[in-house]
């Protein structure tokens, strides 16, 4: 479960987030909406504990997956080095196979440098889905994916919360991504 009460949230003068309230439960995907700048990466920064200049407190659970709006990849780790840095249990070849997942079979032993920032993107997408997060939290995971590439990473997301079950807070302008994966929507103004 994640739960978080905002009563403040400042930037200098300005109150970004004021009097928010979210819990999401264990197997339920809620996506963020509103309109630019109004606070919902700061959201999920508190919500992954990342902030905590804020009047009020967050809960999540202590196995979280996050991907941020940037790819966030070590540039002189392989995309499978990135991948077993957070999940280090895993097998070569099951880090083959998350990479495989999202189209990026062979791909493991690329720099970040030499990938597309949409091929970064979806393995910043494994990375967090190779942790087996109880709790995972989505910073528009699939802008600037063409649409097919942006299918594949999104089945990948609904395959892994159908079997895992994880709390899911997602922000997304893509009413495609709305509708393929939120149960719930959370607007902030």
């Amino acid at each position: 479960m994640i739960r978080a009460e905002v009563t403040e949230k400042r930037f200098g003068d300005r109150v970004i987030l004021a009097n928010l309230r979210l819990d999401v439960a264990q197997g339920e995907t809620v996506a963020v909406v509103g309109p630019s700048g109004c606070g919902k990466s700061t959201l999920l920064r508190i919500l992954a504990g990342l902030d905590h200049a804020f009047t009020g407190r967050a809960e999540r659970p202590r196995q979280l997956g996050m991907v941020f709006q940037e790819p966030r990849l070590l540039p002189w780790m392989s995309a499978g080095a990135n991948i077993a840095l957070a999940a280090p249990d895993l097998s070569a070849a099951e880090i083959e196979a998350a990479l495989a997942a999202l189209g990026l079979a062979g791909e493991g032993d690329k720099l970040p440098g030499r990938l597309s920032l949409g091929m970064a993107r979806r393995v910043a997408v494994a990375r967090a889905l190779a942790v087996r997060p109880a709790a995972l939290l989505l910073d528009e995971p699939f802008v600037s994916l063409d649409e097919e590439s942006a299918r594949l990473t999104r089945a990948a997301v609904k395959a892994y919360c159908a079997e895992h079950r994880p709390a899911l807070v997602m922000v997304s302008h893509n009413p495609a991504d709305l509708d393929g994966l939120a149960q719930r929507v959370v607007t902030i103004p």
